[in-house]
């Protein structure tokens, strides 16, 4: 059976609309998008700006939710928005996050990662809601910010991160907000995660079989 376009594009596991929002209305116009000359995927070339992602702002009144996600991951209508989140860092204008320690300014000022994030829930002493603290290093570049559990969808990428100890295999892009510290090895900040996306599937396959590796060690029982 022929595989759905939609279902080529990795899954969105955390979403935040209200990000995605203040930044395309803050620092892109209607007349200065974020383009892709030539994307792999498609061949062809791709201009990502507020309008693309108008669809979620039409059919969802507030934050986007699991429900939400769910819908964007396999409802053909959104097949424009998770194209756009899997192909945004194939632009110039999107440099890899490495790039803060280089100290070398993305055009957009969004900075894209691909590599393992430490989830660890918790909840605010300010409303009393939970939340999960996501935390990334890559490149000399440590990187962390605050996303509400509601902004996340129920795959298992997302909840198996959770649960473990381990960081697990994520991709998506950010927004940095504040330099905390800077070293001569490293570099942190704090930043808005405006999405997040399952790993590939090859990087899925390699962490559990990693995870399959560690329960073989005779101490893994006596460390959990």
């Amino acid at each position: 059976m022929e595989e759905d376009e939609i279902d080529r594009y990795n899954h969105v596991m955390y979403f935040s609309k209200s990000h995605i929002n203040q930044f395309f209305t803050e620092n892109v116009s209607e007349s200065d998008k974020i383009s892709i000359s030539k994307s792999e995927d498609s061949g062809s070339s791709i201009e990502i700006g507020i309008d693309t992602f108008a669809k979620l702002n039409a059919e969802f009144s507030g934050e986007v939710g699991s429900e939400e996600i769910h819908q964007i991951n396999f409802n053909d209508s959104f097949l424009q928005v998770k194209k756009s989140m899997n192909l945004l860092d194939e632009s110039d204008q999107v440099y890899p996050v490495s790039s803060l320690k280089e100290k070398k300014a993305s055009p957009s000022g969004l900075y894209y990662f691909d590599c393992p994030l430490q989830l660890i829930p918790t909840e605010s002493p300010f409303d009393d809601k939970n939340y999960i603290e996501v935390i990334g290093k890559h490149g000399g570049v440590e990187f962390s910010g605050t996303t509400s559990v509601g902004n996340w969808g129920s795959r298992s990428h997302a909840v198996t991160a959770t649960k473990t100890e381990d960081p697990y295999p994520f991709k998506g892009v950010l927004k940095p907000i504040k330099l905390k510290r800077e070293g001569i090895e490293s570099i942190t900040f704090s930043v808005q995660f405006l999405y997040i996306l399952a790993p590939d599937i090859e990087e899925s396959q390699r962490w559990r079989e990693y995870q399959d590796l560690l329960k073989k060690h005779p101490g893994f029982e006596d460390g959990q």
